[in-house]
């Protein structure tokens, strides 16, 4: 269990999916471009077997933000895309009920 004062220094924010293409001489991993309203954010995901790049283009996401910067697969990332895994599913994101405003803090 963690406080609440622990999970309010997760900064999640709203982003839209403006590019996406797959790492080469890789099966699984996509370099995404992420607008966050005021800036961009490049992020490397785990996700090519589950989508196509075209299919990701204009969909909104939550970003954890805060997370620092790391070099995946020869790439930078500067974040991570929350993303819901189940057992023999399909990888799904966690994203918004409605269009949001890029940027929006996720409380």
């Amino acid at each position: 269990m963690i406080e609440l004062d622990a999970f309010h220094e997760f900064d999640l924010r709203v982003g839209e999916i403006v590019h996406a293409e797959r790492i080469k001489d890789t099966r699984r991993v996509m370099k995404l471009m992420i607008s966050l309203g005021d800036e961009q954010r490049q992020v490397i995901s785990d996700l090519a077997h589950f989508y196509e790049p075209e299919e990701l283009l204009g969909k909104q996401v939550i970003v954890l933000v805060n997370l620092l910067p790391g070099i995946v697969h020869g790439e930078r990332s500067q974040g991570k895309i929350l993303t819901i895994h189940g057992s023999g599913e399909i990888n799904t994101f966690a994203t918004t009920d409605r269009v949001s405003n890029l940027g929006a803090k996720v409380l």
